[in-house]
């Protein structure tokens, strides 16, 4: 009786997140092609406690439906940056922004990301929506790469100084 070797797939690299930055804007020198990062944070200020969602919806209205980030930007929207390497061929990637006291994913994009040398630094803006707001306290913006997360950045929602 003779077994055939069990033929496994070799995992793919898995990419290496170097940076992940949330900004007020980012510009792009046309002649360098280097990033300007202006007005990092990782804070948010809220005006107060957003509506209690009613538990039920009510008969014949709409479900809300799935919008693209172009469709979620306005002006004012902040940026992320991210930088990464060992990327190699074509890498499905994702972003979730995601309120942690509850773990509700608040928005989610997916996109995918090519290089030919995974010894290339690979570095990307994207603008995002406004951040939504679901309460006070911890939020993340999540980076999946091959569907596992590789980074986050926290984000802390506090009480507009201003309101109180």
């Amino acid at each position: 009786m003779t077994t055939e070797p069990q033929r496994t797939t070799k995992p793919p690299i898995r990419p290496h997140l170097q940076s992940l930055l949330l900004a007020n804007h980012i510009y792009q020198d046309r002649e360098s092609g280097n990033f300007i990062i202006a007005g990092t944070f990782n804070q948010v200020q809220f005006r107060q406690e957003p509506p209690k969602m009613k538990s039920e919806q009510p008969v014949g209205e709409l479900t809300p439906r799935e919008k693209s980030l172009r469709e979620l930007r306005i002006v004012g929207s902040p940026w992320l940056f991210f930088s990464l390497t060992d990327i190699l061929g074509t890498v499905p990637c994702s972003i979730r922004y995601v309120y942690l006291l509850d773990n509700q994913i608040l928005f989610s994009t997916q996109f995918q990301i090519n290089s030919p040398d995974r010894l290339v630094t690979f570095e990307h803006r994207m603008q995002l929506p406004s951040l939504p707001f679901a309460g006070f306290g911890q939020y993340a913006l999540e980076f999946f790469a091959h569907g596992e997360m590789i980074g986050s950045l926290r984000i802390m929602a506090i009480p507009d100084k201003a309101s109180e």
